[in-house]
């Protein structure tokens, strides 16, 4: 039977799971014994597989052929071509149902098994491999060989493959006997076994493969109790795409190791592709043309229904008409242009000739002929094409981001098809049309909320008082939104709002101000679109909770809802609304900042000789399940603005929601309780409110944090059993009341429970559970916080053994990546693998041993590699220097001392402001206290604070311009207006001291001040104090200015010439650093004044600014008073410090 044959016999294939398009594929290892096999093959759970993939069968050779024992008539038998000379006569084998039409390939091993199939028009390579164990009695050159060997095979065969049929795919489960981070997980702390696996990751990297089993599933029980994860399961990215379900298979046969079940939904039938805007081929000058026309209908300003209704329909008109709309043919790739099109046409009319010549029994030698080239030349501009457009692609530094989406597998397998999922209150029962799997996860998503207790509430609340909002504000939202993400139901992007800025930035302004002020939000901005992705480490993408809902919104409406969320977050910091440990969706208050608080009371209470027990809670669907009357009445309670409170009200209530599946959209449905929906920049702040009040309840002898929805409490005391009894009696109340009033409910699975201690006495440690909501949680030798594992004692082997296995994979996605300039993969790697590596790497690098940093060398390894394309052999400390990449060390090192230097930067409204003056212990000390101790002869005591925020986020900016060049500022210059003021500012710093100097035209009026010492400002401070000098100017009715005739007038315009770019950004972004209050001060100064910034070139000749830096110099000079100390120390001196004494 030839290959096509095969392919029809498949194709038309009519088993019932494969018209509901599942491959199902077993993988077992028989451990050689015959009573496994023959439970294997009498088990009839397996009547619905279709491939079973063998190692160390139970077999025996008769009269030269290898026979498996138990094998019954439901299966097809394959054994590897190759022989050994001992028992057992192979180690791998395929049996595949005899409904399917499978071929298999050569491969001259006793432990290679290779198989091909066709799934529709899909074409897969199945291999069963098995690599034998790590034997003593072999040297370190032949295991390596063992290995090696095995998988040049497996490459062998899967390339000869790739030239029959370029895409086909390939699953490859088999026995690996090795061990690694990748898929053994925290089991891993080992820098050897990363040693002896290196051979896999390398052929995983070649042949773009990505495990599918979850990360730390054991695979292996010895009969002692060992055990490890050494049996994967590898594939294709295509496949990966299509998973259903890999875990663990629940029914034993009697071997050591666990079956493995792996599943694959295959849509075989082609999606719609619907049309989309091209909004790169967009005539904007034309659409804001055709928008002005529209206006001049009226624009009501009433309803905000009709309002935004209004601005949607004027946008569409204008896309309809000035904007193409692309769609694609399913079989279309973009590098595909109307030349491939016009050879594609050439090629099969002269293959069509030269067919009809040879139906008639005559050969014509040159038709042939033409026909071949005209092929050869067809394939040759196909391949060419795709490698100019991918070169082009990636050559464009914008699009290096696109390509990044490729180094996350379970970012992109998130997106995957959604299988049939199992129907809710049923035991194998599944849903496979569109509309019924959209129907069973919008309830998996939003349930039924529970009963909510009324709270007793005070009559009447103090609030703060309300700004109306400013036009500047609604630019900011709307151009702060990222701008081609994926829409809502209108289908327009961020970018359209942005573009049609100039011209509806009034009427959308008007909008926003009308919905605060009347406490309503337009209908259809809320309604979402649900896209269902994956949750991460799931076993089984056919169960509905396995699936968490992002909300696709209306991007105007995300717009309103980002400049409420900035309102909120300002008066949060402004006025203390919030507990002290509420972590996240907060600025100055990052994951890291919330592990450093708990490792401090962890090490606090071991040197006070005492054991700290940790329970982490987590809230089930945190955002969907928000009651809207406890949010309400929190927010009310903690002094937020009516406007704003009514405003939300109506955002929470009457929402609607449809769900995207597969490519079909659900009709609209009113949801029961929608919550807070994923996906709305509104969210997180809301959410902070809604369990504000458990975290403000500490326990007795503790403390309690959350980030966001993930919630901590901690007992400290001197036995683990008296902790447990404080945390059951105190701590899990709380939780039961908080419930009660809030419409909420925690996962009790996802509880866990921790005694942290160094300490080895009796009494340190108990095994005694707690017990919530009818379940017993019992204490855990490592769990997981923010996603940093914490090990008993704070070790952090598993955090590092987990982080290395993640940094690898991204690290090989990197390496797979062809065609990208060496400056673009050192940018993906320092932005992908390296913050994988990192992450919260000042809690635990101070900790980490030198062992235990070696197991985070393999991803650095193989990022470097990346960069420089160099060979596998390169060594990592010559890959380094080359691709520009720091030393693992000296990285972690600069990132511990740049947290131990930011939290000095932090206000006494944050936790870390007492930490950080606490004195160094000289045992158990702590992360922080290890790196002070690194950086103990810098002062940073009396250094400026950074505040959130610079300045309300109602004071507009003001108006600053960067002239292109000298040219653009004389025209600038010479623009000069009766009435108007021109001020030129410059700054000095030499001789010790820091001077400014402000010089007025045309009335000539000048300042000479000296302001500061250099050892407290810097040449980026003192052009900051000028420009500050220069707003001291007398604004409002008492400014004059020169008139036409030379008679002083009254000032219509002033405006303020800098030749410092860096003083001017900063002004133009409020940006938070060390000049933040100096930049604040100018900010409000300027406010409500009709004043304009001008960036001019330095030393062009300019009258203006040659005074200004006379006047500056002039104020520097020896002769002059000693200068003014300032308060606080700046930042610059730290870092000079830092770098003095070689610590950075």
């Amino acid at each position: 039977m030839n290959a096509q044959d095969i392919k029809k016999r498949w194709t038309g294939f009519s088993h019932a799971n494969v018209m509901n398009r599942e491959v199902r594929i077993l993988q077992a290892n028989m451990k050689k014994s015959r009573e496994a096999q023959h439970a294997l093959h009498n088990d009839p759970a397996l009547v619905d597989f279709h491939f079973i993939l063998g190692q160390e069968p139970s077999c025996f050779l008769s009269d030269g052929e290898v026979v498996l024992q138990g094998t019954n008539r439901r299966w097809t038998t394959f054994v590897p071509n190759g022989r050994r000379q001992r028992y057992p006569p192979v180690r791998s084998c395929i049996w595949a149902s005899r409904e399917m039409a499978v071929t298999q390939l050569q491969a001259d091993s006793a432990d290679i098994t290779a198989v091909v199939a066709y799934i529709g028009q899909r074409r897969l390579m199945i291999v069963s491999g098995y690599i034998p164990d790590l034997c003593s009695r072999r040297t370190k050159e032949e295991n390596l060989e063992a290995l090696t060997s095995r998988l040049e095979m497996i490459n062998g065969l899967f390339q000869s493959e790739l030239l029959r049929d370029p895409h086909t795919e390939v699953v490859i489960a088999g026995d690996f006997n090795r061990h690694n981070p990748l898929w053994g997980g925290s089991h891993i702390s080992s820098t050897s076994k990363q040693e002896e696996s290196a051979p896999i990751i390398d052929f995983m990297a070649e042949l773009s493969l990505q495990s599918l089993l979850p990360v730390g599933v054991l695979t292996f029980e010895s009969d002692a109790g060992r055990t490890s994860t050494i049996d994967l399961v590898l594939a294709t990215p295509g496949l990966t795409s299509d998973l259903a379900k890999c875990s663990i298979w629940g029914h034993e046969y009697g071997s050591d190791h666990r079956a493995i079940h792996t599943s694959f939904w295959i849509d075989t039938e082609a999606q719609e592709n619907r049309e989309r805007l091209l909004l790169k081929n967009a005539s904007w000058d034309k659409i804001r043309e055709a928008v002005e026309r529209q206006k001049e209908a009226g624009f009501r300003t009433d309803d905000v229904d009709q309002m935004a209704s209004r601005l949607i329909t004027w946008v569409n008109n204008a896309l309809e008409a000035h904007c193409p709309r692309a769609k694609p043919s399913p079989y279309m790739k973009r590098w595909w242009n109307e030349d491939l099109t016009a050879l594609r046409k050439s090629y099969t009319y002269w293959r069509n000739r030269a067919r009809a010549m040879r139906r008639q029994g005559r050969e014509d030698a040159e038709l042939r002929n033409t026909a071949m080239q005209a092929k050869r030349l067809f394939h040759r501009t196909i391949r060419r094409h795709r490698k100019l457009h991918w070169d082009e692609f990636l050559g464009d530094s914008d699009n290096i981001w696109k390509a990044a989406k490729y180094l996350d597998p379970q970012a992109t397998s998130s997106f995957a098809k959604v299988p049939p999922i199992m129907r809710a209150g049923t035991e194998g029962e599944f849903v496979t049309e569109n509309h019924d799997i959209a129907r069973e996860l919008l309830h998996a998503f939003f349930p039924a909320p529970p009963p909510c207790e009324q709270e007793d509430a005070p009559a009447s609340y103090n609030q703060l008082p309300w700004e109306p909002i400013a036009k500047h504000e609604v630019e900011a939202a709307v151009f702060r939104a990222s701008p081609d993400k994926a829409p809502g139901r209108d289908g327009l992007p961020a970018r359209v709002w942005r573009e049609l800025w100039p011209v509806l930035g009034d009427e959308i302004t008007s909008l926003f101000t009308k919905s605060l002020e009347t406490g309503k939000v337009p209908r259809e901005w809320k309604v979402a679109k649900i896209v269902p992705l994956q949750k991460p480490k799931r076993k089984d993408y056919t169960v509905a909770n396995n699936y968490r809902p992002i909300s696709l919104l209306p991007t105007l409406g995300k717009a309103l809802e980002s400049l409420v969320a900035e309102r909120i977050a300002y008066l949060v910091e402004e006025y203390s609304l919030l507990p002290k440990t509420h972590f996240g969706a907060r600025k100055q208050r990052s994951t890291t900042h919330a592990l450093s608080y708990l490792c401090e009371d962890v090490f606090r209470a071991w040197r006070r000789k005492k054991t700290l027990s940790l329970v982490s809670f987590d809230v089930k669907g945190a955002y969907n399940n928000v009651a809207t009357e406890p949010e309400i009445r929190r927010l009310r309670q903690r002094q937020i603005p009516e406007t704003i409170i009514r405003w939300v009200q109506d955002f929470c209530t009457e929402r609607r929601a449809c769900i995207l599946v597969n490519g079909f959209t659900s009709e609209v449905q009113d949801l029961p309780q929608a919550g807070l929906p994923q996906g709305s920049a509104l969210a997180p702040i809301l959410f902070l409110f809604f369990n504000a009040d458990l975290v403000q309840s500490a326990p007795r002898n503790g403390s309690s944090m959350a980030f966001v929805d993930d919630y901590s409490a901690w007992v400290v005391g001197p036995s683990a059993e008296d902790n447990t009894r404080i945390t059951q009696d105190e701590i899990i109340p709380m939780l039961e009341k908080w419930e009660r009033t809030s419409g909420a409910e925690f996962d009790a699975k996802k509880t866990s429970f921790i005694h942290l201690t160094r300490y080895r006495e009796a009494g340190r440690d108990a095994t005694t559970p707690l017990r919530f909501k009818g379940k017993e949680i019992p204490p855990n030798e490592k769990v997981k916080i923010l996603g940093v594992t914490l090990d008993k004692e704070l070790r952090f082997k598993a955090h590092l053994a987990d982080k290395a296995g993640k940094a690898t994979k991204v690290a090989l996605a990197l390496r797979r990546l062809k065609g990208l300039k060496p400056k673009s993969v050192k940018q993906l790697a320092k932005s992908s693998v390296l913050p994988v590596a990192d992450y919260a790497s000042p809690i635990w690098y101070p900790l980490a041993t030198q062992e235990l940093m070696q197991l985070l060398q393999q991803a650095q390894r193989i990022a470097a590699q990346a960069v420089i394309r160099g060979f596998r052999t390169v060594a990592l400390s010559i890959a380094e220097v080359e691709a520009g990449l720091l030393p693992l060390e000296q990285r972690l090192h600069n990132q511990a001392i740049a947290f131990w230097v930011s939290i000095h930067k932090l206000g006494r409204s944050h936790p870390h402001w007492m930490i950080r003056r606490q004195r160094i212990c000289r045992r158990h000390r702590s992360p922080l206290q290890r790196t002070a101790v690194m950086c103990e002869d810098v002062q940073v005591d009396g250094v400026l604070e950074v505040k959130p925020y610079a300045c309300p986020p109602w004071v507009p900016k003001p108006d600053v311009v960067m002239c292109d060049d000298e040219k653009h500022a004389l025209a600038i210059i010479e623009d000069y207006k009766p009435g108007q003021v021109d001020l030129y500012v410059d700054a000095s710093v030499r001789s010790g001291r820091a001077g400014v100097g402000v010089y007025a035209m045309p009335s000539k009026v000048s300042i000479s001040k000296l302001v500061a010492s250099s050892t407290q400002a810097d040449a980026h401070l003192t052009e900051l104090l000028a420009i500050s000098e220069a707003a001291n100017w007398p604004w409002g009715p008492t400014c004059m200015a020169v008139g036409q005739d030379g008679s002083p007038i009254h000032a219509s315009r002033i405006r303020i010439f800098s030749d410092s770019q860096s003083a001017l950004q900063s002004i133009r972004s409020w940006r938070a650093g060390a000049c933040q209050e100096v930049v604040a001060e100018i900010i409000k100064k300027l406010w409500l004044s009709d004043v304009t910034l001008y960036w001019i070139p330095s030393h062009t000749g300019f009258i203006g600014n040659e005074e200004a830096d006379k006047l500056a110099k002039a104020a520097t000079r020896p002769e002059r008073e000693e200068p003014p100390p300032r308060d606080g120390h700046p930042w610059y001196l730290v870092t000079q410090a830092l770098k003095k004494a070689g610590i950075t």
